[in-house]
């Protein structure tokens, strides 16, 4: 089995052979037969494209790719090929690559959409599905412990830190939470009772934190990478 390689660029399949592999691979063609049910409609260059890319270049066998055409088409109705694109890369990157291992994450997923609800409410993120890569981060908050109120207090404590929104941050302070055994509301404040005092609004530019004496010690790396991507940006424009 195949493994994604992100850093890569997938192949630029032709049209003739994406044509062949429809009409010689009788597993792709039903990958792109239910794909069809699923969009309502004859498959477009680009869309045969992403199904080519999610079966060869990511390694998806084609039981995996039916379960998550048709797991898309229960959650969302109208589905797109951006939509099967980002869900490929997601399945590819948590190693779905059998049956039941798909099995198992949507029944996982399924079990975890109340909580994940809660905390994109308590992250001012509600009325939509998480990205592939907020679910990543949140999946992880859940499977460390921690409920929808200890996530709001993270987010508290990052934009009085930070003074704007980075998932990076806010896994950094959960991160820290959980090396100290605590993630319920109660346990948290118990260690940090500041949390619960009036917050700043967010800021309109990113102001990480510059008193290093405050600062745990994720604090302090994040900081150092922070400085140096900002460092490397100012270089590319000749600053």
């Amino acid at each position: 089995q195949k493994h994604p390689d992100r850093s890569a660029h997938p192949p630029r399949y032709t049209a003739a052979e994406m044509r062949a592999r429809r009409e010689g691979d009788h597993r792709f063609a039903s990958v792109c037969q239910t794909a069809e049910m699923v969009l309502g409609r004859t498959l477009t260059e680009a869309q045969l494209r992403t199904l080519m890319n999610a079966y060869e270049h990511l390694g998806l066998p084609a039981d995996v790719l039916i379960d998550l055409l048709t797991w898309l088409h229960r959650e969302k109705g109208v589905v797109s090929r951006r939509d099967i694109e980002e869900q490929a890369y997601l399945w590819a990157d948590m190693g779905i690559f059998t049956a039941e291992a798909a099995s198992e994450f949507l029944a996982r997923r399924e079990a975890e959409k109340p909580l994940m609800d809660s905390m994109l409410r308590a992250l001012d993120m509600a009325g939509r599905d998480p990205a592939p890569e907020e679910y990543r981060y949140l999946s992880g908050f859940i499977r460390q412990g921690f409920d929808a109120e200890a996530v709001e207090l993270a987010k508290e404590r990052m934009y009085a830190r930070l003074g704007k929104f980075s998932w990076k941050y806010l896994k950094g302070i959960l991160d820290s939470w959980h090396q100290k055994g605590v993630h319920t509301a109660a346990e948290i404040t118990a260690v940090e009772p500041g949390l619960r005092q009036p917050q700043p609004a967010p800021q309109a530019k990113l102001t990480p934190p510059s008193d290093g004496a405050n600062l745990s010690d994720w604090e302090r790396d994040w900081l150092e990478e922070f400085n140096a991507m900002n460092r490397k940006e100012g270089n590319s424009h000749g600053v």
